[in-house]
């Protein structure tokens, strides 16, 4: 539940900070402050000797919006200041039949005809000319669009409005373009710059939330619980956040699926889930020995907490796209657990990458397969005495194609595998 705050604060100046409050808006507006206090003073002093006759309707009609200059001017009636323009445009508006008004009394002028008309064209020369340039550039100019909505991401939206309940709430990523809204649905969280410019508290704890959620981390199922969203859309923007596929795809049931989203319906595992089949997984998981530590993360420099954790058999992955790998790139890897050696030799290890991997042994580095690369193996040889050693890999995705494999040629044999019973995560 979203809570408010007051967010009302005295502001003098609305943007101008410590700047000159006069210089601050003459700067902004031009001729236009000086254009209405020109409309005023016509019409309320100098009416009477004007060639026009125009009624007082004019001025009165616009002193109203003063207020809509003043107040913005005075009082911050959002958390962002710029918010504020929500409120002057409407001064901008109301005022602007005023400077238009003085500026036919300046073009019609006829004791100083020629004068007025040159003073005429170029102040309005001045008020158009920066409208103009955006005028010329979008018009003008090819100028690339920007899509909103791609043709997969209206029919997701249709299928989400023909397939779930019109109150859904839905878990995605919190972004203002997702085709949730598009299919108008609730969100769980909307874009945390306008949730933030309303005035909510607490904006920080639920984004963090929904990043917990959606990587699947080991409290995500109790936040789930709690905040109780009915769907969850894993798509490109979720994949972007390092959205743990996996831990979807293993505990909830897929409703909707297109080439680059996948949703899955969060009340299903709500009704199935029970304590013992959690407790026997996690014993399962704790009695698996062979194979190595697997910890993926949302970077490439393996900072912070994993997103999703597993036990890998196989030292190998080949993910050709982006919908096959569990996290989104770019993403990071590190593999750890002790390799047994029975025979005291020369070991050579070949490590094959795309892009950058490296491999330590017992602390030690034995192969460098860093940087950004195509696929491309290298190769790297130690003596190892008998018994356990320690083994670490550590690789990165930086995008596209996602390739790590690791074989071996043991003493007086051939390259292959490392048999999985030689592998442990306990040493």
């Amino acid at each position: 539940m979203w809570v408010a705050e007051v967010f009302f604060k005295p502001n003098f100046g609305w943007m101008a900070g410590e700047k000159n409050f006069l210089w601050f808006w003459l700067k902004n507006t031009g001729f236009f402050w000086p254009l209405i206090i020109a409309g005023f003073t016509i019409i309320f002093i100098f009416r009477k000797g004007t060639a026009f006759r125009t009624s007082r309707q004019l001025g009165l009609y616009s002193l109203p919006f003063l207020m809509l200059f003043l107040l913005p001017n005075l009082v911050l009636f959002a958390p962002w200041n710029w918010d504020n323009v929500k409120i002057l445009i409407y001064w901008f508006l109301g005022t602007t039949p005023l400077a238009a008004f003085a500026m036919v009394h300046l073009y019609e002028n006829n004791h100083y005809k020629i004068l007025s008309r040159i003073s005429f064209f170029i102040i309005m020369f001045f008020l158009i000319f920066a409208g103009s340039i955006d005028v010329f550039k979008y018009a003008i100019v090819p100028v690339a669009g920007w899509k909103e909505f791609s043709t997969e991401e209206l029919e997701l939206a249709k299928r989400i409005s023909s397939e779930t309940p019109p109150d859904a709430i839905f878990l995605n990523a919190p972004i203002h373009n997702h085709p949730v809204f598009l299919a108008g649905r609730k969100s769980l969280m909307g874009f945390p710059g306008h949730v933030w410019s309303h005035g909510y508290r607490d904006t920080q704890r639920r984004e963090e939330d929904v990043k917990t959620m959606l990587r699947g981390k080991p409290n995500a199922s109790a936040l789930i619980n709690n905040y109780k969203p009915a769907y969850v859309t894993i798509g490109p923007h979720e994949k972007r956040m390092g959205t743990n596929k996996v831990f979807f795809g293993t505990n909830y049931p897929i409703i909707i699926t297109t080439k680059n989203y996948t949703i899955y319906d969060l009340t299903t595992q709500k009704a199935k889930q029970s304590s013992s089949s959690e407790a026997s997984k996690g014993e399962k998981l704790a009695d698996q020995k062979h194979g190595l530590h697997v910890r993926y993360y949302d970077n490439t420099q393996w900072n912070g907490e994993p997103v999703y954790e597993e036990i890998a058999e196989n030292i190998e992955f080949d993910w050709t796209d982006e919908a096959k790998k569990p996290v989104s790139s770019p993403f990071g890897v590190i593999l750890e657990g002790y390799i047994d050696i029975h025979i005291p030799d020369t070991y050579t290890f070949k490590l094959t990458s795309d892009d950058g991997s490296w491999l330590f042994l017992d602390n030690v580095l034995i192969i460098d397969n860093g940087g950004y690369h195509p696929t491309k193996a290298a190769t790297g040889s130690l003596t190892l005495e008998k018994g356990a050693h320690k083994i670490m890999i550590q690789y990165f995705d930086g995008g596209g194609g996602a390739v790590l494999h690791l074989s071996w040629v043991p003493p007086g044999g051939v390259e292959s595998e490392i048999p999985i019973e030689r592998l442990s995560i306990q040493e």
